[in-house]
Parts: C-alpha cells; structure tokens; sequence
C-alpha cells in the first residue's frame, strides 16, 4: 500500500469528514490489536512467574521443613591448592547451608539446599553454578561414609587414615585412569569428647594423578559449635 493511499484511508478514518462505517470498522481493529497485545503480555508474565516458581519449589518445600538437627555445625574450611588460599566460612544444618567464601581476589556469599546452590546478590539468594573450586571434596558426610570400612591408627586425639585413590574417586564421581587407584591420601581426624573438631586432607597424590600434572592440593577442616548451631533462614 502507497503513502498516498494509507493518508486517504486514515483522513477518512479520523479526518473531519470521516466515513462512520470505515472509523469503526478501524477502531474495532485497534481494539482487537490491543486485547491480543494485552493476552499476549499476560501469559508471558505468567509463564515468568511459573518458571520463578518452578525453580524455587524444592527449594521451598527443604527451606520449610522442621529442623531436625541430624547434622548442625560451624565451620572454617581452608582450601590450598598449588599454594593459593581458599576460605569458606558457613555454617550447615541437616540440608541446607549458608557460607561466605572468600579468596585473595573476592568475598562471595552462597547458600546450599539440597544439590542446588545459590548466590546471594541484594540481601536475596537465588539459583546459581555450583562452584568450579575443591570445596566439593569438603563434603564431611561424604567423608565419613568413605573411610566407613577403614581401619584407621589412633595417635593422641588423631585418628590417621591413608585413603586410596579408587575410593576417594567413586566417593566424589571424579573420572580417573586404572595407573591411579594405588595411589594413597593422607586423612587425620582430630576429634575432642567423641566430637570431631578437625580434619586435615592431602589429596596431593589423588589431584596429581587425575589431571596428570603434579600439583598440592590441602584442605583443612575446623568444626566449632557441633550440635548447638542455631538455625537460619535462606531468604530468595
């Protein structure tokens, strides 16, 4: 359609000598064009709120359940690996956990809730990546279950451990070559009146073997407040 044509159709639309018929056979068109613009924009913003929801539903359904206090402690957790420093500070209560980590380039607060992680930006947490560090190897409850049939040597108030590469690989899902399962890792329990207080773990061997480049990797583990850490709330 021309220019010249569309002004004769819009001057007889809106113009002072308009045609009636074609004005309202015009308007009736705006009219349908703006209830599906309008259909259109409620939808979408319902499909926003249920995908919001979607992804918060489990989240919220952990979040509210009753505390059971099967697993409450603080922790102070330090990560060297190839001597770069790694801190995270949190504190877990049965499935969920809240810590700040913190490394020589920036301070972050995260949130756990079962196998989801969460990041918090504006005093809010929301869904996130879970974190491309070692914290993975951290996992207390993995650890314990791990060494479940090991027979370890009691020094003081240490308990040594040498876990094999093999183990340390099926606990934490990690892909490994058969030349790696010999290998064996340094595990030291500290524990104080049947509560551990801090483990130390030398997975040098283990990292070296499954990247195929020497590298150290350190963790330590402090627990403080076993059993008598409060609850908090993981407000998203």
């Amino acid at each position: 359609m021309d220019i010249k044509k569309l002004k004769e159709i819009l001057k007889k639309s809106f113009g002072k000598e308009k045609d009636t018929r074609l004005h309202a056979i015009v308007m009736l068109c705006i009219y349908f064009i703006f209830m599906l613009v309008l259909v259109l924009m409620i939808r979408i913003g319902n499909n926003d709120s249920e995908n919001k929801e979607k992804d918060n539903k489990d989240l919220n359904i952990i979040e509210n359940e009753p505390v059971k206090n099967e697993i409450n402690y603080t922790y102070s957790y330090i990560i060297n690996f190839d001597n770069n420093k790694e801190t995270y500070l949190g504190k877990k209560i049965d499935n969920k956990e809240i810590f700040t980590y913190i490394n020589k380039e920036t301070t972050l607060d995260y949130a756990i809730i079962g196998d989801n992680y969460l990041i918090k930006e504006n005093d809010k947490y929301h869904i996130t990546d879970k974190l491309n560090t070692y914290f993975r190897y951290c996992d207390m409850e993995k650890i314990i279950n791990m060494i479940n049939n090991y027979h370890g040597i009691s020094e003081n108030n240490y308990i040594k451990y040498e876990v094999n590469n093999l183990d340390i690989s099926n606990t934490f899902n990690d892909t490994m070559t058969g030349y790696c399962g010999a290998g064996t890792n340094l595990l030291l329990i500290e524990y104080e009146n049947d509560t551990i207080k801090k483990v130390t773990f030398d997975l040098s061997n283990y990292i070296s073997c499954i990247t195929g480049t020497t590298h150290t990797l350190n963790l330590s583990m402090e627990f403080i407040s076993v059993g008598t850490t409060e609850n908090f709330n993981i407000e998203m």
